[in-house]
């Protein structure tokens, strides 16, 4: 028991060995595979500490010994007199093999268990971002490019900062293939707007409804392109008075309890809404999130600000050249003046989803990993079973058997093997996916697509790991096989 005990400790700690020299190899790699652009959060830290590495090390012995100890205590339980006969096949035969095999076999459907776990989960969520990507926000996304401007910041006051807005308004839209420009108080998607209870008109009790509030420019609606439903939009008067709002379609069913749009004559019966008479209805638009419904909202006329300013400038040409354009307009205006995220909206949308594809990626890291060692377990078990039944494989292509029945066997007991495993990882997978609710979008637990096709891969995989022991027991010469009794 020593002796083998100290091999398998041995096996392990070289294991382990090699494990974190790849780590520390391939850590750089491992960072750029999850990482999704470094856009939020802090980089990664790709230094291996003292205290994962003795982590490391201390579970790869301890790994060692304790699945050591099965077959080293196993050896020392043989018959003598067959084992000194080289009688292999009759001491493979004895129960104690049958229940280490079975032993064995137990642990590659743990693997296949696990495996199907983490294929179902990393299915579900590249499922969800896949979902989020195709997810309509109410504007059109392309060929827009958003920046932010925060003149007080540098000591602007409200009317400078207004009419420097005006200027570059003016310079913006005279640049080459640009088709509209807009600014607003937040960038739509941005996830920084204020909110406001307003209590519902004509209610008895009081009811109070959460609206989201952004103040826009000139041509907000026609430059993002969200579509006007009912009533106008801002006219060059509503920025001088600032009496007149614009509502969604969320807003006028939720605060409003109209289903159908209104007619242009009949939005002048609504009440006043702080202090603004509703001119228009537009489509629902996002401006939170790409999850959910879009909020109700109401639109006011930007006329001054001392926060930052989010410009949006459509156009026909390159977006880069257009980025390169806006830099230039902003550096001959004021050297001094920050600009803030300049970037298209598609980019602005793929960093909204970096948690997403975050977890996307590191999911399927992990189901990658627990493919490839459902892989190792099946083929090492499988070549050990083939090793073992040498005699007897030799015997059974001697009586008749053919190259592919033997090929058939071994692949048979593959499949069964991994069917186990299936059945007890997918109802398992299916429960532990709804702790992923949270993070999923469009997709349920048990989705079918997903599970079948994380049922097909693992069959694949499967199929690839019994390939070779399988090919090695087609390949047996029956009379070298018999030479061994």
């Amino acid at each position: 028991v020593r002796q083998l005990l100290t091999e398998s400790v041995l096996l392990s700690a070289v294991g382990g060995v090699v494990g974190l020299w790849v780590a520390g190899a391939g850590s750089k790699a491992l960072a750029a595979f999850v990482d999704t652009g470094g856009v939020r959060g802090a980089p990664f830290d790709t230094v291996i500490d003292h205290r994962v590495l003795l982590f490391a090390l201390t579970l790869s012995v301890f790994t060692g010994v304790l699945f050591g100890i099965a077959p080293a205590c196993r050896s020392t339980r043989g018959s003598l007199i067959p084992a000194l006969k080289e009688a292999i096949g009759q001491c493979d035969s004895s129960p104690r093999a049958g229940r280490f095999v079975t032993f064995g076999g137990a642990l590659v459907v743990t693997q296949v268990a696990v495996s199907v776990l983490f294929l179902v989960g990393a299915g579900l969520l590249i499922r969800s971002l896949a979902n989020l990507k195709d997810v309509d926000p109410g504007f059109d996304t392309r060929h827009l490019v958003v920046f932010g401007l925060h003149p007080t910041s540098i000591g602007y006051t409200a009317a400078h900062s207004q009419n420097l807005l005006r200027d570059l308004h003016t310079r913006f839209e005279a640049l080459p293939g640009v088709t509209g420009v807009t600014y607003s108080s937040s960038e739509l998607l941005g996830g920084s707007f204020v909110t406001m209870n307003m209590r519902r008109p004509g209610s008895g009790d009081i009811s109070y409804l959460e609206v989201a509030a952004l103040s826009v420019g000139p041509r907000f609606f026609e430059t993002m392109r969200i579509s006007l439903l009912a009533g106008r939009t801002f006219s060059a008067d509503d920025f001088s008075s600032r009496s007149t709002v614009i509502v969604n379609r969320a807003f006028m069913r939720q605060f409003l309890g109209r289903q159908e749009l209104p007619s242009t004559a009949a939005l002048k019966g609504y009440p006043a809404i702080l202090s603004g008479q509703i001119v228009g209805v537009i489509g629902d638009a996002k401006i939170r999130s790409l999850r959910g419904e879009a909020p109700p909202t109401l639109y006011r006329p930007l006329a001054f600000t001392l926060a930052p300013t989010r410009f949006a400038v459509r156009t026909t040409t390159d977006s880069a050249s257009t980025i390169a354009a806006v830099r230039r307009i902003i550096n001959d205006v004021d050297p001094n003046l920050p600009l803030l995220n300049v970037q298209t909206q598609e980019e602005a949308i793929d960093r909204l989803l970096f948690n997403e594809r975050l977890f996307a990626r590191i999911g399927s890291l992990l189901a990658l990993s627990a493919l490839l060692l459902a892989c190792i377990g099946l083929y090492g078990l499988l070549a050990y079973n083939v090793a073992q039944r040498r005699r007897e494989i030799g015997i059974r292509l001697a009586v008749g058997a053919t190259p592919a029945l033997v090929l058939g066997m071994v692949m048979r007991d593959s499949l069964l093997l991994s069917a186990i495993g299936i059945v007890v990882g997918i109802p398992v997978a299916i429960a532990a996916a709804r702790l992923l609710s949270a993070f999923t979008f469009g997709v349920g637990p048990a989705d079918p697509l997903t599970v079948a096709l994380s049922l097909v891969v693992m069959l694949l995989v499967a199929a690839l790991a019994a390939w070779l022991p399988a090919r090695s027991a087609a390949r047996v010469d029956p009379m070298i096989a018999l030479r061994q009794e």
